[in-house]
């Protein structure tokens, strides 16, 4: 019995499930799984968060925690864009703080870009704006996720000051 050939089919189960929209399914495959890895874990959490279920997207990566599995960027950009959905801006702390701690936020405009998106939506604005200013690499996606922030919550004084610091 190939341990790895049942990871790897198991995952492009739970995906094609989840992408077909079939939620249930993609879980009811994923929960059979003897053996489930990082990235397994990672295309069911994904799956969530991509039809706009951030609860059940938190709720897996705390199990994923609870069993130990490792957790790497795409585990990340996920649970933040699930704190972003549910507004989970205290959990969204804490991945930062994890984040911040592994050391892999310096390299990754892609997980910096993710954090000021997870603080806009959430409406902690100030911290939006403070991580885009730490981050070593703004582009235009980044910029844009703090502008749609403060259009967001209807601070569109905020909305021009960042347009211009963005020129």
């Amino acid at each position: 019995h190939n341990v790895s050939f049942d990871v790897i089919m198991g995952s492009t189960l739970v995906d094609m499930y989840a992408k077909c929209g079939n939620l249930e399914m993609a879980y009811e495959v994923f929960n059979k799984l003897l053996n489930r890895d990082t990235i397994t874990w990672n295309s069911m959490i994904g799956a969530y968060v991509h039809h706009g279920n951030g609860v059940s997207a938190l709720e897996l990566y705390k199990k994923m925690q609870v069993e130990g599995i490792d957790l790497d960027r795409v585990t990340f950009l996920n649970v933040l864009k699930a704190c972003g959905i549910t507004g989970a801006v205290d959990k969204g702390k804490q991945i930062h703080a994890k984040i911040a701690k592994m050391g892999i936020l310096e390299k990754d405009a892609i997980l910096g870009t993710s954090l000021v998106n997870m603080y806009a939506r959430c409406g902690d604005l100030v911290q939006a704006k403070e991580v885009l200013k730490n981050l070593s690499v703004r582009d235009l996606i980044s910029w844009n996720a703090l502008i749609a922030g403060y259009a967001q919550h209807g601070e569109y004084h905020e909305v021009l000051n960042c347009f211009e610091c963005m020129q």
